[in-house]
């Protein structure tokens, strides 16, 4: 048998493996009941409880993301080196040739298995055929310097590979702490489903409005598109981003478009983007330099002609 679906989290299952959208849901619940809590006393026992919780989860997964992006470079950099040393083999590859003479029995050996240890192997056995080549090389004086460039070859494959090792543990350690702040937010959220719905049960868009429904439903809206009168100004679309979250921005019209990111549906209080017409632009949230990403979710158009009218096309990517 199911289990009774009003015994179900949504909020955990709907932010299960997904640690952006459980910060999203979090923003914005936090920023409503800490908004909403001075003129409505019921909600300061629920703010309290739940506010811990998401600083808590904001921090750590602040610091996985941090952590997760070092790896990023850490894996971008040995990638690089990777390609970088197997480059280098044609040339050290013609100088044995020139020592030891091809298909000797000498040159057999320095290459036994050819260059796939080189390419087609895992990561560190890629890097340990470097090491594994300077020891064939050892005996051959005149090799000296291709032994030489080797050996440079191993020791920053082996220095990036350990890089790259230590920030793949860290990210898994931040990752198990979001996943704990996750459930914990995750878990109050859906408390507070029943608390507010114990309180103001007479009031359900009231209880909605608490919550990031856009966000927590499994297939949110991503593309938006209308025509914008002369100087008409138009809501976009409400949806709770982060500051890494990108929009592309099509102007296919033929007047100048600003997008306002505000706190208010139809809102121009706040930092605009200019789209001229005729142009896309991608950009990333942080652009619009929101004060508070839980109560700035609301993205406006406006056509900045008195003549003409236009036309936009947003994609959340």
């Amino acid at each position: 048998m199911k289990q009774w679906h009003y015994l179900v989290n949504q909020f955990l299952t709907q932010t299960r493996k997904n640690f952006k959208k459980s910060v999203k849901l979090s923003n914005y619940h936090d920023a409503v009941l800490d908004g909403k809590k001075a003129t409505i006393a019921l909600l300061v026992v629920i703010y309290n409880r739940y506010h811990t919780l998401h600083v808590a989860l904001v921090a750590a997964y602040n610091a996985w993301k941090t952590e997760f992006s070092a790896q990023k470079i850490a894996t971008d950099i040995l990638d690089e080196l990777l390609k970088s040393s197997y480059a280098m083999l044609d040339g050290w590859d013609t100088a044995i040739r020139s020592e030891v003479g091809y298909n000797s029995s000498a040159y057999n050996l320095i290459f036994d298995n050819g260059r796939a240890p080189f390419n087609r192997s895992s990561i560190e056995d890629q890097i340990e055929a470097y090491q594994q080549l300077s020891i064939k090389l050892t005996p051959h004086a005149g090799l000296a310097t291709v032994k030489t460039e080797v050996d440079a070859a191993y020791t920053a494959l082996s220095a990036a590979r350990d890089a790259q090792l230590v920030l793949i543990s860290s990210v898994r350690a931040k990752s198990n702490e979001v996943e704990t702040a996750r459930r914990a937010a995750m878990e109050m959220q859906w408390r507070n489903v029943g608390y507010s719905i114990e309180n103001f049960s007479g009031d359900p868009n009231f209880i909605e409005s608490l919550f990031d429904i856009e966000n927590l439903r499994t297939k949110p809206q991503t593309v938006f598109t209308s025509i914008l009168g002369v100087s008409e100004k138009k809501l976009v679309f409400t949806r709770t981003l982060l500051d890494d979250d990108k929009l592309l921005l099509n102007n296919d019209g033929n007047a100048a478009i600003r997008f306002y990111f505000a706190d208010t549906p139809g809102g121009t209080n706040a930092n605009f983007i200019e789209v001229a017409a005729n142009t896309k632009r991608t950009v990333e949230m942080r652009d619009f330099m929101p004060p508070n990403y839980g109560t700035y979710r609301y993205l406006t158009a406006e056509n900045q002609s008195s003549d003409v009218a236009t036309h936009y096309i947003v994609t959340i990517l």
